[in-house]
Protein backbone atom coordinates (compact mmCIF):
# COMPACT_ATOMS: atom_id res chain seq x y z
CA UNK A 1 0.00 0.00 0.00
CA UNK A 2 0.85 3.28 -0.63
CA UNK A 3 0.13 6.84 0.81
CA UNK A 4 0.33 8.44 -2.53
CA UNK A 5 -2.84 6.14 -3.49
CA UNK A 6 -7.01 6.75 -2.97
CA UNK A 7 -7.66 3.86 -1.81
CA UNK A 8 -11.33 3.13 -0.69
CA UNK A 9 -11.46 1.42 3.07
CA UNK A 10 -14.48 0.09 4.47
CA UNK A 11 -15.11 -1.31 8.20
CA UNK A 12 -16.21 -5.21 7.55
CA UNK A 13 -19.12 -5.94 9.99
CA UNK A 14 -20.58 -8.96 11.70
CA UNK A 15 -21.91 -10.89 8.39
CA UNK A 16 -19.44 -9.62 5.92
CA UNK A 17 -21.34 -5.85 5.34
CA UNK A 18 -19.17 -3.69 4.15
CA UNK A 19 -19.72 -0.04 5.91
CA UNK A 20 -18.10 3.39 4.41
CA UNK A 21 -17.84 4.94 7.89
CA UNK A 22 -14.09 6.62 7.21
CA UNK A 23 -12.72 9.95 6.04
CA UNK A 24 -8.95 8.76 5.40
CA UNK A 25 -7.27 11.31 6.98
CA UNK A 26 -3.56 9.35 5.68
CA UNK A 27 -3.12 5.52 5.08
CA UNK A 28 0.88 4.41 5.02
CA UNK A 29 1.83 0.65 5.27
CA UNK A 30 1.35 0.01 9.23
CA UNK A 31 -1.50 2.71 10.52
CA UNK A 32 -4.77 4.55 9.15
CA UNK A 33 -5.41 7.91 10.68
CA UNK A 34 -9.08 8.63 10.07
CA UNK A 35 -12.44 10.67 11.24
CA UNK A 36 -15.34 8.86 11.48
CA UNK A 37 -18.88 9.70 13.42
CA UNK A 38 -18.08 6.04 14.73
CA UNK A 39 -16.83 5.86 18.36
CA UNK A 40 -14.37 2.73 18.84
CA UNK A 41 -12.86 1.59 21.76
CA UNK A 42 -9.10 2.37 22.00
CA UNK A 43 -7.59 -1.07 21.94
CA UNK A 44 -10.96 -2.30 19.56
CA UNK A 45 -10.26 -4.56 16.78
CA UNK A 46 -11.26 -4.22 13.36
CA UNK A 47 -11.54 -5.98 9.94
CA UNK A 48 -11.21 -3.42 7.64
CA UNK A 49 -11.38 -4.05 3.30
CA UNK A 50 -8.81 -2.15 1.49
CA UNK A 51 -9.47 -1.54 -2.34
CA UNK A 52 -6.62 -0.08 -4.19
CA UNK A 53 -5.22 -0.43 -7.64
CA UNK A 54 -7.40 -3.79 -8.30
CA UNK A 55 -5.90 -4.99 -5.25
CA UNK A 56 -8.64 -6.00 -2.95
CA UNK A 57 -6.96 -7.15 0.72
CA UNK A 58 -8.76 -7.46 3.96
CA UNK A 59 -6.78 -6.21 7.43
CA UNK A 60 -7.08 -7.15 10.89
CA UNK A 61 -6.12 -3.85 12.43
CA UNK A 62 -6.59 -2.05 15.94
CA UNK A 63 -7.46 1.04 17.21
CA UNK A 64 -4.77 2.98 18.98
CA UNK A 65 -5.62 6.14 19.76
CA UNK A 66 -7.91 9.29 19.60
CA UNK A 67 -6.66 12.88 19.18
CA UNK A 68 -9.01 15.99 19.87
CA UNK A 69 -8.43 19.32 17.83
CA UNK A 70 -11.64 21.32 19.46
CA UNK A 71 -14.44 19.46 17.79
CA UNK A 72 -12.30 17.79 15.72
CA UNK A 73 -11.22 13.98 16.49
CA UNK A 74 -8.86 12.02 14.28
CA UNK A 75 -8.53 8.28 15.38
CA UNK A 76 -5.21 6.46 14.74
CA UNK A 77 -5.79 2.39 13.59
CA UNK A 78 -2.84 0.19 13.91
CA UNK A 79 -2.69 -2.30 10.97
CA UNK A 80 -1.34 -6.07 12.35
CA UNK A 81 -2.09 -8.41 9.58
CA UNK A 82 -3.06 -8.31 5.81
CA UNK A 83 -5.04 -10.80 3.43
CA UNK A 84 -5.05 -10.49 -0.27
CA UNK A 85 -8.72 -11.69 -0.84
CA UNK A 86 -8.41 -10.86 -4.54
CA UNK A 87 -6.53 -8.90 -7.53
CA UNK A 88 -8.31 -7.71 -10.15
CA UNK A 89 -6.40 -7.32 -13.73
CA UNK A 90 -7.48 -4.92 -16.01
CA UNK A 91 -6.02 -4.15 -19.97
Amino acid sequence: MSATTSPQIHLVADGGELLDVFDVVTLTEHSLRIRTGWRFEVGEELTLRITSGGAITDVRARVARHTRAGDDVVTAIDLLEQQPVKTVITG
